[in-house]
């Protein structure tokens, strides 16, 4: 049987049953979290249109119906109907939107945002005037605007006009249509965001509070004492209040649910489980495993103290890098290591490969050509000279990889392992238990830049365990979008977009990964270019990008000189939730990767300003050992 269909073997035996945990927990992290979401929208948009349902029951049947100028009575009955289906109802839908229409394109989304919004306000308008009526028309007069509850709704229809007024493109930036219109400077649009945001939340509150008092002061203007005897119309008086205020309630919840901008924050400042089970997990053990896996890749791995790792990278013969994986050195003779999903077949392939050189080098005259199994072959030929060197590759149904990452990952997870936390430093590792599940593997590394673990965990008790620390309010689940959006920030780069088998360390400004010892031993695949560039210097490099206007330039968006003429490409690009602006990485000539140099992004055919960035774009927060001076 030939490696590669042994590897073709493994293959198959992983499609089989890869994704097992991931359909527990990914599903869980994504699926049940939208299914939930929709199951508690509809659960709110019933109750809101119960709402609606409620007043008009109310001022039908109580108060006598509708009317317009031929009596006031039933003419101020419009006020009450039309100020909760607008600034409660209506607004509520326009908020939700960007949650419920995630699949609707951004252009139609903004439409529709607007729309509802336009529709609210001149509703809201027809509802003023109602009252206003009332008490202008009213024989004698009526005093107007003298009460809380009219000062609040004033206060609130200004808000929200102001929200709406940039329609008719007057002075009030803070309108909806500022995001909606695309002749506004892009970093105007960008700026007045958060103030759109945080305007709209404040007229949806006030609204609500607004529609609480004037409903309270109704009930004590019309029913005076009858109020307190509990006359059915005060018991609908007071669902009304209620169902508004729980309405609310589950509106605000809805907004606040995580998305990944809210994820990646939550991230930053709290804890946040990822499922990475998909990625390769292999353990390697045998007394020449050291010198078998220096032989693919740039690490000393001789150097490293058992039970702490390295980032590193396996080479091709051109200095290319075919995949960036952490390999932790347990003692001289296991090495547990973990490599990229979408590079696993390649990887076990470079593994076995590079297991086969060894032997045949080792024992020139038995050399390999897996005629049997591969692990049973080698180990007949080397178990009795004790020289046995074996590779297992982990499958999901064995072992699940969770991420645990944030600033209050260590306390979180603390309560529930042996494992003393404080003694375990950055790109080091230890076996215990968590959450009484044993053999468990607590790698401290992440992909994140915070404080964190990577979980190895017996596959059939990992949902055990995720539940387990879902308990504390500190953590929760997050999707690989999130995780996207905060290696980025941490300047990590992404296999496949930010380098690749012709990318070199050198080129990718990953030099630190080829390890001192190695550069003098020189006995690493593609050694002779890569130590060439280290004393030449590389022609392209990749560099960081900042951005205060304009769209986030994605991959594959041309990066220009001053002058128009084009310098590279980037790889990697988003706005960054951490910092307020858009951020990438790229790759230019080497001569314009100077921090602080100003480049063009080009972005649909318009060229925006960008200014070589320093990585990581946001402070790592490692968690590492203590100098000693």
């Amino acid at each position: 049987m030939s490696s590669e269909s042994l590897l073709s073997e493994h293959e198959r035996e992983d499609n089989s049953t890869a994704g097992i945990l991931n359909r527990a927990m990914e599903a869980r992290a994504e699926h049940q979290k939208t299914k939930m979401y929709n199951t508690i929208y509809s659960f709110t948009t019933s109750m809101g249109i119960g709402l609606i349902m409620l007043v008009l029951f109310w001022l039908l049947h109580y108060r006598g119906g509708f009317a317009w100028h031929s009596d006031l009575k039933r003419e101020f009955n419009w006020h009450p109907l039309l100020m909760i289906l607008s600034m409660v109802f209506l607004y509520s839908q326009a908020i939700l939107i960007y949650r419920t229409g995630r699949n609707i394109p951004k252009l139609k989304l903004k439409i529709i945002h607007g729309s509802i919004h336009l529709m609210a306000f001149i509703l809201s308008v027809i509802g003023l005037k109602a009252v206003f009526d009332t008490h202008n028309l009213a024989t004698p007069p009526i005093a107007n605007l003298y009460s809380m509850h009219s000062w609040i709704g004033l206060i609130t229809v200004i808000i929200f006009a102001m929200q709406v007024s940039f329609i008719f493109r007057v002075k009030f930036l803070s309108g909806f249509l500022s995001f909606l219109y695309p002749g506004l400077s892009p970093s105007l649009r960008k700026a007045l965001m958060p103030v759109h945001v945080v305007i709209g939340l404040s007229a949806f509150v006030m609204g609500l509070i607004s529609s609480i008092t004037g409903l309270t002061e109704k009930a004590f203007f019309t029913l005076d004492a009858k109020y307190s005897a509990f006359v059915p119309e005060a018991f609908v008086f007071n669902f009304i209040a209620l169902i508004t205020t729980f309405y609310g309630l589950l509106v605000l919840y809805l907004y606040s649910d995580q998305s990944i901008v809210n994820s990646h924050l939550f991230t930053r400042k709290s804890a946040s489980i990822f499922d990475v089970s998909h990625m390769l997990q292999t353990e390697i053990r045998g007394p020449n495993c050291v010198e078998f896996f220096e032989s693919l890749c740039t690490a000393d791995i001789r150097g490293l103290a058992d039970n702490s790792a390295s980032l590193t990278v396996f080479t091709n013969d051109n200095g290319g890098i075919l995949d960036d994986l952490i390999v932790t050195k347990v003692n001289e003779e296991f090495l547990f290591v973990v490599s990229n999903a979408a590079m696993k077949q390649q990887d076990q392939q470079i593994m076995i490969n590079g297991l086969v050189r060894l032997h045949n080098t080792l024992y020139r005259d038995k050399a390999l050509n897996f005629s049997l199994d591969l692990q049973e072959k080698f180990r007949k030929r080397q178990g009795s000279k004790g020289q046995e060197l074996s590779i297992q590759f982990l499958e999901p149904h064995d072992r699940a990889l969770i991420a645990l990452q944030g600033p209050k990952a260590a306390a979180s997870l603390q309560n529930l392992t042996e494992v003393n936390l404080k003694s375990l430093y950055f790109m080091s590792t230890a076996v215990g238990s968590i959450s009484n599940v044993q053999e468990c593997r607590i790698s401290r590394c992440g992909y994140t830049g915070e404080d964190g673990f990577e979980l190895s965990i017996p596959a059939n008790n990992a949902e055990k365990v995720v539940q387990t620390l879902l308990e504390n309010a500190d953590v929760k689940l997050a999707g690989l979008g999130a995780r996207d959006s905060l290696r980025l920030e941490a300047g990590l780069c992404l296999y496949g977009s930010d380098i690749d088998a012709k990318t070199t360390p050198i080129e990718g400004a990953l030099t630190w990964l080829v390890a001192k010892r190695r550069r003098l031993d020189a006995n690493f695949p593609g050694a002779s270019t890569i130590l060439r560039q280290i004393q030449a210097g590389s022609k392209v490099k990749r560099v960081g990008l900042a951005a205060s206007s304009g769209p986030p330039a994605r991959h594959g968006a041309q990066i220009l000189s001053t002058d128009g003429g084009v310098l590279g490409e980037i790889t990697s690009g988003c706005p960054s939730p951490s910092l307020g602006f858009n951020i990438a990485m790229g790759y230019v000539s080497s001569e314009f990767s100077k921090v602080g140099t100003k480049l063009g992004l080009k972005i649909r055919d318009k060229v925006y300003e960008g200014i070589v960035t320093k990585m990581p774009f946001v402070k790592a927060s490692y968690y590492t050992k203590p100098k000693i001076n």
